[in-house]
This record gives structure tokens, sequence and C-alpha cells, in this order.
């Protein structure tokens, strides 16, 4: 039940801070070229996907447990029979 989510949010989230990255490198290569207000812009989009890598992180440290508790209850009611 848990597994899907958990692991869906974390391959995306991993593809998310490798396209941060890519785009971070290409932006210092176009540094010379962009305004002060094309900069801004972009800082503020590094900033929305921070952010939403946070908020994915604390669900997966919230739900984790609980994704624990259920494999743990599983092993345990397999264990009895």
């Amino acid at each position: 039940m848990f597994i899907v989510p958990l692991t869906s949010l974390s391959v995306l989230s991993r593809q998310m801070v490798v396209a941060l990255r890519a785009a971070r490198r290409t932006r210092k290569e176009m540094i010379g070229q962009l305004s002060r207000q094309g900069l801004a812009t972009y800082r503020h989009e590094d900033e929305i996907t921070v952010m939403l890598i946070a908020i994915v992180i604390m669900f997966i440290i919230t739900q984790t447990p609980a994704l624990i508790t259920q494999v743990l209850a599983f092993i345990v009611r397999q264990m009895k029979y």
C-alpha cells in the first residue's frame, strides 16, 4: 500500500534533483548573457523546486514508519500460521 507511492516519490524527487543540478550548471555557463531579472526568475524557480523536494522528503520520513509497521504486521501474521 505504501511501497508504490514512496518508491515513485523517491524516484521522481531524485530526477528533480538531477534536473535542478543540470539547470544550475547550464545557468552558470550562460550567466553572462542573463539580465538581473532573468537571474531572479531562475532563483525563484530553484527555490520552488527545493521546497517541493523538502515536502516530498518530509512525506517520506513521516510515512516510512507506517510502511515498516505494516510490513512487520504482515510478517508476524505469516509466522502465526
